[in-house]
């Protein structure tokens, strides 16, 4: 539990401060709440260093800017369009995940994916002639809130783990199937 309310206590004292620092400064920080989260739910999940996590995110946040790209540059703004990027984005990212042997997790390529459509979709649909400009200031605003929630988890991961000692809840009324399990036994 102690664990739980640093990282998400610090991470709201960081977000809230990206917001305020990121409106005096006017750094355009966009997205605050969505890169913070994104940025602790890739520290947290456990099984794989920070810096293969942040690799694999980050293969993904590009190439979904790449897919970006090729809609602006040379499709039309049509379903079809957005579905061919959509395949070539999750193609792209599917095949570097594999062709790294299993040091870029897919699905931190995946967050990463999701991070630059989340943040930059409804930009690009008001105005696709804009993508140069847009996209770049998109990328750095929702990447700095990304850092900071990342930054967050990677430091609480070093703090001690909590006790385990909690024992779940006994269901008071047995199922049939279980009470003639106990019966048959």
């Amino acid at each position: 539990m102690r664990r739980t309310l640093i990282i998400g206590l610090s991470a709201a004292v960081l977000g809230a401060l990206a917001v305020l620092l990121g409106s005096l400064l006017n750094l355009g920080l966009t997205d605050v709440l969505l890169g913070a989260a994104l940025g602790a739910a890739l520290g947290l999940i456990p099984g794989v260093g920070p810096g293969r996590k942040l690799a694999a995110f980050l293969v993904g946040f590009v190439l979904a800017w790449v897919g970006y790209a090729i809609r602006a540059a040379v499709l039309p703004d049509v379903t079809a369009s957005r579905a061919i990027v959509v395949f070539l984005s999750v193609f792209l990212i599917t095949i570097a995940c594999a062709f790294s042997r299993g040091r870029l997790p897919l699905w931190a390529a995946f967050l990463g994916a999701v991070a630059m459509t989340g943040a930059y979709e409804f930009t690009y649909a008001a105005a696709p002639y804009n993508f140069i400009s847009d996209s770049v200031s998109t990328a750095t605003g929702i990447l700095v809130p990304i850092g900071f929630g990342f930054l967050v988890s990677v430091i609480a991961a070093l703090l001690p783990e909590e006790d385990r000692h909690w024992d779940p809840p006994q269901d008071p009324m047995p199922s049939a199937s279980s009470a003639k399990a106990e019966v048959s036994s």
